[in-house]
């Protein structure tokens, strides 16, 4: 009877054993796709932050270089100094945010697309600005009175500026629409995989 006692003992502590080890497998594979699921889902968070600071910067500095503009236009004599360098410290301000935009991998080639469409009105947003200072700024460094005609300033504002900064501003919004879309469905997919 003893003896059967202990084989029945043996018998059932090899099945706790057998049971703990398949505890131990499950509970450290359960580990594993967690880890996977939160690297793996913080990534994608990090990349969704990063844009949409990165493009809500970038719409931020270009409403502050239209606001200039228009001071500018409005009343050439006053702070239009002031004006121009600010307008130029948005223009790096943009530059550093499209820098950064552009290290985030795992972008949607339609993303891609609208981004660098963006980015190209916003270089020809930020050449007509600088060709617009060169042509009505002279005079601003030496205290004398801007040269500046304020009907071709407005229609070239109307005609070639503002055009350029509300196509940039939407193509930045298309972008960071198809980049969210893009992100959502990756998350998507990583849950799938559980």
């Amino acid at each position: 009877m003893a003896a059967n006692n202990k084989k029945e003992n043996g018998k059932s502590a090899n099945v706790f054993l057998i049971g703990g080890i398949a505890l131990v497998v499950f509970v450290a594979y359960s580990m594993f796709l967690g880890y996977r699921l939160y690297s793996q889902l913080t990534g994608t968070y990090n990349n969704i932050q990063r844009s949409l600071v990165d493009v809500s910067t970038i719409k931020d500095n270009l409403l502050t270089v239209n606001r200039d503009v228009l001071l500018i236009i409005a009343d050439p004599n006053k702070n239009a100094v002031d004006n121009v360098h600010e307008i130029s410290n948005c223009f790096v301000d943009i530059e550093r945010c499209m820098d950064d935009y552009e290290q985030v991998e795992d972008r949607d080639e339609k993303e891609l697309r609208r981004y660098k469409q963006a980015k190209t009105f916003i270089n020809a947003y930020h050449t007509k600005i600088l060709s617009f200072q060169e042509m009505y700024m002279s005079g601003a460094d030496r205290d004398e009175s801007l040269k500046l005609d304020p009907e071709r300033a407005k229609l070239l504002y109307t005609q070639e500026l503002q055009p350029l900064q509300v196509t940039a501003m939407e193509m930045f919004d298309a972008a960071k629409d198809i980049g969210q879309e893009n992100s959502e469905q990756q998350i998507r997919d990583v849950y799938q995989v559980l």
